[in-house]
């Protein structure tokens, strides 16, 4: 027993001493372990860096490639001009000994010895005598031009000293001047100036004037006929446009990212191919050159004519209509008298065949749309869409039925005064008619010297809205509880132009697209929050701001979460690039870059795993392994109609809530499709849009449709069976959509016009159904305390 318990002692201490062993041994694995993956780490962040120098130096080697074979070119080139120019010379030289010869044989018999023998005269002598003698006269004749241009400054100064009554005008017309000079008067008729002095000599001549009659007074010439003295052409530039417009000339929409010509000075936009047909008005606002052109036809058709009795909203010429179930159009006279749209077979007729009133007597609007869709009318000439306009009647309910009336016109002008004459009487009753059914809000009035030319919004939290504009960021203060009224705005320093902003709350930042070059950059909410960095008077101090790197000449993007690591996903004029935040370098990295050949990048969606993105067509970018793939399910016989009418994407927008199965609506310049995560159909039908659409945007359940001169708020039902629910419309001219705006269904929009900038707050739903901070938005930090730094008052 003794000896068995001795022998268990010794065995007890013998795996005592193994275990510690093993202990210790696991301690230094553990710790190998750690250093190995604090290893990894530094590895990974190393490989991420390198990453992104391999890709600079593959778009340097690119550069380098290129311009190595353009200085190849070139050089080849330039060898072979010269070679052929050495060709050249060497043929000359036995020619020349040929004449040399030849001119000998020739004229030689005729010489003497002594004239063989004395040394030939170089051949360009000759020529440099005869053009020192050339440069003489040339001298003498610039002696007597500038003879002649001052006695022709003279004689131009005595017309207008004529013209205006001089005392002088006796002596000019009894032929003391030097009028009678032949010199002076062939200077006068060969001048630039002879048109305008022969009107001033004949408007003299025909006033009853004469040599013969030195004191018969001057009688008053008859005025001019009246025209617009501005002819100063545009200054056009072509590039990308980046922020869907209508035209200057068609009145057509002028997509995002689209090529189109822009005035440098007055900034008017317009197709490629309407530049050729803009007037030369630059400088002038629009509606003063349509009040002269108004004005100039009433004086034209009656010099007599009261302009009290003219109704200005009264307009009429030849227009074609098209039949009612047929795809013919016929030439009609139509009239607008007031609020009715009156149509008649000819001019002469006296009883109309089809009205229009555009002042309906029930709560129906009426919106004018200067331009309309290939999906409208299929049947139509795309050379004939340019020059189409409509005219829509918007029912109060939804059970009862529309009117459309579509208008061609005879020109780009025709098509102008009509939209104009249109557009003015339609204002006029939405002005007078307060009863708008999409329910709105001015929250923020700017006017003169605060006036901003804003681009987009975001509310940071309870007590701060962001704004962004033309001018830089601004800060705007929440007054009340309600979210309906907001201070004015205060400039934040450092930022250039703001085009888009979106938060990123799980790494407390807002990332902004900004400046000239369009360049992405990150902030954090404490130093937007911070007023110390708030514009006052005596104090400026910029805010500081992580640049991204690889971004430039950015179009769109849009920031998402994947298994707990963010994703940014950019598009530009000529590639998409997708990030990765890197908590150990607290930047984002270039995870895959893509080139893109066909179009610029228009709209991207983050959601879940991967991001869908709108070229020429719809791609998908998977996160797990980063490839660039067609979305659409190619093998859907019911997406036949998007490639035969080669529609572009617009937007994609994601409509499922939190929780639900991904559905996406993919919008296109004519209609809207419903498709799953896997790019394939959701709903039978298309959603189609009332007119030319500019932007989307939606905020559930609504989704908020921008036009030239309205918004349409239209309800997307979640039974996928239905296509749309209840649709809400607010009449305002060049709306623009800025943001989300608090409560459900409910987004900020801004009017801007030459006096002022206002913030509008459209809702969908019910006007006091304003959720609280933490159900209507989850990015928004809930923390509304002031933080460290100077407490400036805003």
């Amino acid at each position: 027993m003794k000896k068995s318990l001795c022998n268990n002692k010794e065995y007890e201490s013998q795996l005592k001493e193994l275990c510690s062993k093993q202990a210790v041994e696991l301690d230094h694995l553990r710790e190998e372990n750690r250093k190995i993956k604090d290893n990894w780490q530094e590895a990974m962040d190393k490989f991420e860096l390198i990453f992104g120098e391999k890709v600079d130096l593959e778009r340097v080697m690119e550069l380098l490639q290129s311009s190595y074979c353009l200085e190849k070119y070139r050089f080849e080139s330039m060898m072979g001009q010269q070679m052929k120019l050495i060709d050249y010379m060497h043929a000359l030289i036995p020619d020349s000994t040929a004449k040399k010869k030849k001119c000998s044989r020739l004229f030689g018999s005729f010489k003497s010895k002594d004239c063989m023998n004395k040394t030939p005269v170089h051949a360009g002598g000759d020529l440099y005598t005869q053009v020192e003698a050339e440069k003489k006269k040339n001298a003498k004749l610039q002696e007597q031009i500038e003879k002649m241009r001052a006695e022709n400054y003279q004689l131009a100064s005595e017309v207008m000293k004529l013209k205006t009554g001089d005392t002088d005008a006796h002596e000019f017309l009894t032929g003391r001047s030097t009028l009678s000079d032949p010199t002076v008067i062939s200077t006068i008729s060969n001048s630039p100036t002879a048109h305008t002095l022969s009107k001033l000599t004949s408007s003299v001549s025909s006033s009853g004037l004469s040599k013969s009659a030195p004191g018969t007074p001057m009688a008053p010439a008859k005025p001019p006929r009246a025209r617009m003295n501005h002819n100063i052409p545009h200054r056009f530039v072509s590039g990308y446009n980046t922020r869907a417009t209508k035209c200057a000339v068609c009145l057509g929409n002028v997509p995002f990212v689209s090529q189109a010509k822009k005035c440098e000075e007055c900034h008017i936009v317009c197709h490629m191919k309407c530049a050729s047909q803009v007037p030369p008005t630059c400088g002038l606002l629009l509606e003063y050159i349509q009040n002269f052109t108004s004005c100039m036809r009433r004086i034209e058709s009656s010099d007599t004519l009261n302009s009290s009795q003219t109704n200005p909203c009264e307009i009429s010429s030849y227009l074609k209509i098209q039949r009612s179930g047929k795809n013919s159009w016929d030439q009609c006279w139509v009239k607008l008298d007031g609020n009715m749209l009156m149509i008649y077979n000819d001019e002469d007729d006296s009883s109309p065949i089809d009205s229009f009133d555009l002042y309906p007597t029930t709560n129906n609007e009426v919106v004018v749309h200067s331009a309309v869709t290939a999906a409208e009318l299929p049947n139509t000439a795309t050379s004939d869409l340019l020059y189409i306009m409509k005219v829509e009647e918007i029912p109060d309910n939804t059970c009862w039925p529309g009117k459309n009336l579509y208008l061609m016109c005879m020109n780009f002008s025709d098509k102008q005064r009509w939209a104009a004459a249109l557009e003015a009487v339609v204002k006029k009753r939405s002005s007078a008619n307060k009863q708008t059914r999409l329910m709105h809000t001015v929250v923020l009035q700017l006017n003169d010297a605060f006036k901003i030319e804003l681009n987009c919004c975001l509310i940071l939290n309870k007590k701060y809205l962001l704004l962004g504009g033309e001018e830089g960021l601004f800060v705007s203060e929440i007054q009340n509880s309600s979210y309906s009224l907001y201070s004015t705005p205060v400039k934040i320093c450092g930022v250039g132009s703001v085009y888009h902003m979106q938060s990123v709350s799980s790494l407390q930042l807002v990332v902004l697209l900004v400046g000239e070059d369009r360049a992405l950059i990150a902030i954090k909410k404490k130093s937007l929050k911070n007023k110390h960095f708030h514009k006052l008077p005596n104090q400026s101090n910029p805010i500081p701001y992580d640049t991204l790197d690889k971004v430039i000449r950015c179009t769109v993007f849009d920031v998402g979460m994947w298994e707990e690591c963010v994703y940014l996903c950019a598009g530009m004029i000529d590639r998409i690039v997708l990030m990765k935040y890197n908590h150990g370098l607290d930047q984002f990295c270039v995870r895959k870059e893509f080139n893109i050949i066909a179009e610029p990048c228009s709209c991207v969606c983050v959601a879940d795993k991967f991001a869908i993105v709108g070229t020429d067509q719809f791609m998908c970018i998977d996160f797990e392994n980063p490839s660039l793939k067609e979305y659409l399910d190619s093998k859907d016989p019911s997406f036949k109609c998007i490639y035969d009418n080669t529609s572009l994407p617009l937007n994609v927008v994601k409509i499922s809530p939190q929780g639900a199965p991904l559905e996406f609506l993919l919008c296109y310049y004519e209609f809207g499709v419903y498709v799953d995560y896997r790019g394939r159909r959701s709903r039978s039908n298309n959603l189609r849009w009332s007119g030319v659409p500019l932007t989307f945007a939606y905020h559930d359940p609504y989704l908020f449709v921008t036009y030239f001169n309205f918004v349409q708020a239209i309800n997307i039902p979640m039974n996928r069976s239905q296509i749309k629910g209840k649709q809400m419309s607010f009449v305002k001219v060049r709306p623009r959509y800025l943001g989300r705006a608090p409560g459900m269904g409910s987004a900020f929009f801004a009017y801007i016009c030459q006096q002022r900038t206002e913030v509008l707050c459209l809702r969908g739903g019910n006007h006091d159904q304003v959720q609280q901070e933490d159900n209507w938005d989850t990015d928004v930090d809930p923390d509304d305390d002031a933080l460290p730094g100077n407490q400036l008052c805003l």
